[in-house]
């Protein structure tokens, strides 16, 4: 076992004695599989260098290596006997005495500046490791064992999503999936897993690696090929492939173990001795080299590290029992960088809907002007209608009126001898348009009516008012939008077509700036568009921007913020799960984008994949003195639930992209 402190000679003894006590149980009969591959007719797609590269031996002990970020030593892990801090001729400065099996690392941002993180598992107990080691390299420190996490990790890797400063660890489970942990850190309870989301994983996947400058996570499906995965917590749960083995690629018998370096893949072949190099390219990932380590190694694991023109690979080869290191020719270098938002934090979300899967849609914010702090959330369901929330998120009713899309409100109309208000949502049910009343003393919304409409396949909607009237305008996903002039009496609320046009291909997102009488609309694919309100205004259309430099399709929900000297037009831009702020009034200036990010302290997830939006800049008290703006969560993570809503508060967003009032 590891000593403390007590002298070199000791700690040199102690190195001995740790790897004379290596287990044996991870040995492969390399002969077997390199004769079934040569039936099979596998071999590598890359010509073989004449003489196998130099490995040179490390003098440390262990089954997994990394270098630590001074260059001036190593950790080292083993299934038996721990965790080593090793300086660079082979003499421990410190140890933990745990089993550990796989090793990773990051430098992250802390509160007292930088740490480097390290995790492992120790396979007895079922407990994840995390570790720093100090700046000097000298001393293992914040060592936390973590409580088991219920299955048996078969990997683990760790990614640094440098836009947000988030740190999360993914561990491979036997049950084909990739568990996606938050990593946090207390002082009075170290470090901590919250759990994110899950990502379906091929089986036989044991190794994974993440990229931070890509947001991507490589998992290596032994046998068979090297997948991506974005890493985003908030992105879509899908895969594409990135180096397969022959014959639909260049990996001989196909991965077995990999890491990442800056621009490519280092991976390591199932049953020979080869690694290959894989380069990320501009539209993808191509095979780069391989190279032929030698019959007599057998690598087991990999870590990799890249300076300007070389990688310095480190393996465990399971013939000696040694960890031994490697140069490799390869520019590294990314071929992409970080888009850098800017970041604002959800400081409320919503109770989750009822159903799972595609629900939430496009939320509303109705002002109670007598009670500010009893306003209203209305959210649609499309699977159900209309839900209404408070200002804390919370669940209040619950309105199963049909399949109900988008929603808008309007203030100030007649119902049942009051002045009441109004929330008119898209009714893909019938494809009418259900009207409803929102008792301003009850704080309460009432299903009233519903307006027939001549769409054949309504979709969004937002509504305008003026001097002229009260208007509803809604969509079909053929282009066309209808406007209704809505006529609301005590005695009835009823609608009349008073003007049709179109966009070429499916909009969904509009929304009304009611002082300029101007109406701006969104082409999904295209662009958004403004021309004007009034029923007579015409047709022309003048194009706010395409998708593109700022956008990036599917352009969905569209929201207006009228500030104190300056209004605001807010995109949901999905394709890159952001969204953009505009000068409401023409030339319509981009005024700039940002993501919504995790709330530590409350352990809120961000948002991604938005549809609508809504926005109100009216005093509603406290953090909402500027008001807010609320979003739907197309994928509500930290844990995986069923989409919801999220609450941001305007000054976050105003301060964050420097906007007037």
């Amino acid at each position: 076992m590891f000593p403390g402190h007590s002298g070199r000679g000791q700690k040199s003894i102690a190195l001995m004695n740790w790897k004379n006590r290596m287990s044996a149980t991870r040995k492969r009969l390399f002969s077997a599989a390199i004769a079934i591959a040569t039936l099979a007719g596998c071999s590598s797609s890359s010509e073989l260098p004449e003489e196998a590269p130099v490995l040179d031996t490390l003098p440390l002990s262990g089954e997994w290596a990394r270098a630590t970020e001074s260059k001036q030593g190593w950790v080292v892990t083993n299934e038996q006997n721990g965790i080593a801090l090793v300086e660079l001729d082979g003499d421990v400065v410190d140890s933990w005495e745990t089993n550990a099996e796989f090793l990773d690392a990051r430098s992250v941002r802390g509160n007292a500046g930088s740490l480097e993180v390290f995790a492992s598992y120790n396979p007895e107990s079922g407990e994840p490791l995390l570790f720093t080691v100090s700046p000097q390299g000298k001393t293992i420190e914040n060592r936390t064992t973590v409580t088991s996490l219920g299955f048996p990790i078969e990997g683990l890797c760790l990614f640094n999503d440098t836009d947000n400063g988030d740190l999360y660890l993914f561990a491979l489970s036997e049950k084909f999936l990739a568990h996606q942990y938050l990593v946090t850190q207390s002082a009075n309870h170290g470090f901590q897993l919250v759990e994110v989301r899950n990502l379906p994983i091929p089986a036989g996947a044991e190794t994974c690696a993440a990229n931070d400058v890509t947001d991507t996570l490589f998992v290596a499906e032994e046998g068979v090929g090297i997948w991506a995965y974005s890493a985003n917590p908030e992105a879509d749960l899908a895969r594409s492939p990135v180096a397969m083995a022959e014959p639909f690629g260049a990996l001989g018998n196909g991965p077995k173990g990999l890491d990442t370096i800056p621009g490519g893949i280092v991976a390591f072949e199932l049953g020979r001795p080869f690694i290959h190099l894989v380069q990320a390219t501009g539209d993808g990932y191509k095979h780069h080299s391989s190279v032929n380590l030698g019959e007599d190694t057998a690598p087991d694991s990999i870590t990799a590290t890249a300076s300007s023109d070389q990688v310095r690979a480190v393996l465990f080869d399971e013939n000696s029992e040694q960890l031994k290191q490697t140069n490799l020719s390869f520019t590294a270098t990314d071929s992409s960088q970080s888009a850098g938002f800017k970041k604002v934090l959800p400081v409320v979300e919503t109770d989750p809907v009822p159903v799972i899967g595609d629900a939430a849609d496009d939320p509303e914010i109705w002002v109670n002007e007598r009670a500010p702090g009893k306003s209203l959330i209305l959210g649609t369901d499309k699977r159900n209608g209309l839900l209404v929330y408070n200002l804390e998120g919370e669940e209040l009713q619950s309105l199963n009126v049909g399949r109900i899309n988008n929603v808008d409100v309007r203030y100030g109309v007649p119902y049942q001898g009051k002045n009441a208000d109004i929330a008119v949502g898209t009714n893909r049910t019938r494809n009418s348009l259900s009207l409803f009343a929102i008792d301003r003393e009850r704080s309460s919304v009432i299903p009233v009516t519903e307006v027939p409409t001549g769409l054949s396949e309504i979709y969004g909607f937002c509504m305008y008012q003026s001097d002229t009237g009260t208007y509803a305008i809604a969509n079909d996903k053929d282009g066309r939008f209808h406007q209704l002039r809505l006529t609301l009496t005590d005695k009835s609320w009823t609608g009349e077509l008073v003007r049709e046009f179109k966009v070429a291909s499916q909009p969904e997102g509009c929304v009304a700036d009611d002082r300029r009488k101007t109406l701006f609309v969104g082409e999904e694919d295209e662009a958004i568009w403004a021309l004007g309100a009034e029923p007579d205004s015409g047709h022309e259309m003048l194009k706010v921007d395409s998708v593109g430099e700022h956008l990036t399709d599917d352009i969905e929900g569209l929201t207006f913020y009228r500030g104190e000297t300056q209004d605001y037009l807010v995109a949901s831009s999905q394709g890159d799960n952001t969204y953009v702020i505009y000068n409401a009034k023409a030339p319509h200036q981009f005024r700039g984008k940002f993501r919504i990010g995790i709330n530590h302290d409350k352990l809120i997830d961000g948002a991604s994949e938005t549809d609508g939006i809504a926005a109100t800049s009216a005093d509603m008290g406290g953090i909402w003195s500027e008001g807010m703006l609320v979003v739907q969560d197309g994928r509500n993570v930290l844990p995986s639930e069923a989409q919801n809503f999220k609450y941001v508060p305007w000054s976050h967003i105003r301060s964050a992209l420097d906007l007037e009032r």
